[in-house]
């Protein structure tokens, strides 16, 4: 194994070598490590430590080597020394150039940060056709009532575009700190150096702008100890992950044989080895069990970090599985719920029937309010009438206006309206509501975001 370090020593190297390299994980930053040693090695060449001839030469075998489909196999401790060893085979000698004034330690936060970046555009546009599809069935579904839920009972109606929409919301706020964690990373470390900088002169400016940064970091010592960075990618993708998993508890149960009114796609079922009338929504209760290894990552690095001297030490190699298998399960979560998503047929006439009369009680309430009798006592003589009804075994909608006038007062005959699912939910008419027109009024500003973002420089 070809070591960047072993000068340094005299005896022969233990087996403890090979576990030691990072090879096996990192080789996936093998296009990073190519774009930035060509970056690299152009600000060599402007600081005059680089001739035309041996800059052409490296640029040339990096662009090469950065069409490669896969990074190459071989005995490497880490892709630092892979992209070394080739560029090596290619051009030479001046291959070692390269290095000038350059640590591994910088390197990789560079290296990380470049993958990251990538990462981050591509989960922002996977949760972006997520939202999407939500806009989409929404549109479908304004009038659409199926019941709602508070602790897991029916609390009052709403429509199906109604829901949809609250995670869209929900999804922008997980758009949001995706952006939020790539704009605090928006800095190069190149020129950092081990900890304390470096003593050759290239144009750190520049070469943050020719990798895509902002602007360099402020301190090398903090940008070598830093792996923030990490945290809030990986605090972003437990957050959407997190939704994803309450988004398909939800699915699980209201397609369930006990709610009924949702219908999943068959593509998005598995049957049973021993019970043939089983549909099984298996890859939702993937996308529900991946929230623990989102937790794990961030807890994971979290306390790997909390005990670490600052500084560069070598337990900052373990960082980078959490976060490569992070992006790639929300990767393909978000896959899978917008085909979810799209997949899904809402059965109307079962969340109609499923839609218990005791979620329009407070429509009573209402009713009252409107007639001037006082919020509290309205409610407290609902409740003492709904413990009425339970007791006699009647549906609260069965009591003629002269019977529910014995419990409420101010009741007439126009009473008879508050026991209409599609007029309580037309009821909620403000902003944000559940009625056809404020969730007309929640799709239209859910276009106009996806668009301003789609427009905005940092989608």
């Amino acid at each position: 194994m070809k070591r960047l370090w072993a000068s340094r020593f005299q005896k022969p190297r233990s087996d403890l070598d090979a576990w030691q390299a990072s090879y096996p994980v990192d080789r996936g930053f093998w296009r990073e490590e190519v774009e930035a040693t060509r970056a690299y090695a152009r600000a060599l060449h402007g600081a005059g430590l680089l001739s035309d001839a041996e800059f052409q030469a490296l640029a040339e075998a990096l662009g090469r080597m950065a069409a490669q489909a896969e990074p190459p196999t071989g005995d490497f401790e880490d892709v630092h020394t892979a992209v070394e060893a080739v560029l090596a085979e290619a051009v030479g000698p001046v291959a070692a150039k390269v290095a000038t004034g350059r640590s591994r330690n910088e390197d990789v936060v560079t290296i990380e940060r470049l993958y990251i970046r990538r990462a981050g555009a591509d989960l922002l546009g996977g949760i972006r056709s997520l939202q999407a599809s939500l806009v989409q069935q929404a549109e479908r579904h304004v009038e659409t009532v199926v019941p709602g839920y508070t602790h897991l009972r029916q609390a009052q109606p709403m429509t199906w575009g109604f829901y949809l929409m609250s995670w869209f919301f929900a999804f922008e706020r997980d758009r949001d700190r995706f952006r939020t964690a790539l704009r605090r990373m928006d800095a190069c470390p190149y020129g950092s150096g081990a900890l304390t900088g470096t003593t050759v002169p290239i144009d750190r400016a520049a070469l943050a702008r020719r990798l895509g940064f902002l602007g360099p970091t402020d301190n090398a010592l903090d940008t070598v100890s830093d792996r923030d960075f990490i945290l809030d990618f990986l605090y972003a993708c437990l957050t959407t992950g997190i939704h994803l998993s309450r988004m398909a508890e939800d699915w699980v149960l209201f397609s369930g044989d006990e709610f009924g009114w949702l219908a999943l796609d068959e593509a998005l079922t598995t049957s049973s080895s021993l019970l043939p009338h089983k549909r099984n929504p298996d890859v939702l209760e993937l996308v529900r069990g991946l929230a623990g290894r989102w937790l794990g990552a961030l807890v994971g690095l979290s306390t790997t970090l909390k005990g670490l001297p600052w500084g560069y030490s070598k337990d900052l190699q373990w960082d980078k599985t959490y976060f490569l298998e992070a992006s790639e399960d929300l990767r393909q979560a978000l896959t899978v719920m917008r085909q979810v998503v799209e997949g899904t047929t809402v059965r109307a006439d079962v969340a109609r029937a499923r839609l218990q009369p005791w979620t329009l009680t407070v429509e009573l309430v209402d009713f009252l309010v409107a007639r001037g009798v006082p919020f509290r006592t309205a409610q407290q003589a609902v409740a003492r009438f709904v413990a009425h009804a339970e007791a006699v075994g009647r549906p609260p909608e069965s009591f003629t206006p002269a019977e529910l006038a014995e419990w409420l007062p101010a009741v007439d005959e126009s009473v008879r309206q508050v026991w209409d699912p599609a007029a309580a939910v037309r009821r909620r008419n403000l902003p944000g509501g559940t009625s056809p027109d404020a969730v007309r009024q929640q799709i239209r500003k859910a276009w106009q975001i996806l668009q301003e973002r789609d427009e905005a420089p940092d989608s």
